[in-house]
């Protein structure tokens, strides 16, 4: 991945507990942009909490691009829902050229996806590269445990082992 060799590295942790949208940011609002960054080892947990991702907890109209998440986890322990390697919930902007690699996601409840957990974003490059996903809940996806009609998804896919009780698939 050339873009890489000038991306800014970044090693976090995150735990958050009984509140929502947590990650490097808690929100990326309309505008928000995210770009160049490779997160090595982020480890991201919440407990009792929805919104749970590496880069955001939230993004409205955002554009996140040229970023990879690898080596790290994300985490929603005891209860919650929405958890991404990336972003937990979205709601407009665009997401390209990102890979999410080696990086489990977990969420008690519904939606949790290896990229986003519900995602309303136009989505191009989009990769996860052996990252499982788990939860003991409905709506989830090797990429987006969520994923609205009318928001393009191109030259994306996913790899790794996804496990949930309804509306569980590979994208």
């Amino acid at each position: 991945v050339p873009w890489l060799k000038n991306s800014h590295n970044l090693n976090l942790s995150v735990r958050s507990s009984g509140t929502s949208n947590a990650g490097l940011f808690s929100q990326l609002g309309v505008g928000g942009v995210v770009q160049d960054l490779r997160f090595e080892q982020a480890n991201i947990t919440g407990i009792n909490m929805n919104s749970l991702g590496t880069v955001a907890g939230y993004a409205n109209g955002a554009s996140i691009s040229g970023v990879m998440v690898a080596n790290g986890s994300v985490n929603i322990t005891s209860s919650g829902s929405w958890a991404g390697g990336l972003v937990g919930y979205t709601e407009g902007g665009t997401l390209r050229d990102v890979w999410v690699s080696n990086n489990p996601i977990t969420a008690i409840s519904s939606g949790a996806g290896g990229v986003m957990g519900r995602s309303l974003m136009t989505a191009s490059n989009v990769h996860n590269l052996g990252s499982d996903v788990r939860s003991n809940g409905d709506q989830v996806g090797g990429l987006f445990g969520q994923r609205w009609n009318g928001y393009s998804l191109s030259r994306s896919d996913a790899s790794g082992n996804v496990t949930g009780n309804n509306a569980v698939g590979g994208l």
